[in-house]
């Protein structure tokens, strides 16, 4: 079984290599990210009634990354620089300041 990390990088290269061979994955991880994306997007829709009202989404997380491309149709969408950690950092500086409070 492939870890994650293995599977992500199959993902972004577009084959998996197994026993000496490559496989070409691409066609597949298209179709899958492409059912993510429109999954995203619907709970978006079911969160936010307006995202035309909204200005900017920041878009985090590791599989930002290989999601970019699929989640274009948010014109107002943003991948932070440091999108795999983000998230974290956020959520630790929230923290910090709910601590001192």
């Amino acid at each position: 079984m492939l870890e994650p990390h293995a599977i992500e990088q199959a993902v972004k290269l577009g084959y998996v290599k197994t026993f000496g061979e490559q496989h070409d994955i691409s066609k597949f991880s298209k179709n899958r990210l492409t059912e993510l994306a429109e999954a995203i997007r619907a709970e978006v829709a079911t969160l936010w009634d307006d995202t035309w009202e909204i200005d900017r989404i920041l878009l985090t997380g590791g599989s930002v990354l290989v999601l970019r491309t699929f989640l274009d149709k948010y014109k107002q969408g943003s991948v932070l620089e440091n999108s795999q950690t983000a998230n974290a950092v956020g959520f630790f500086k929230y923290a910090k300041r709910v601590s001192h409070e």
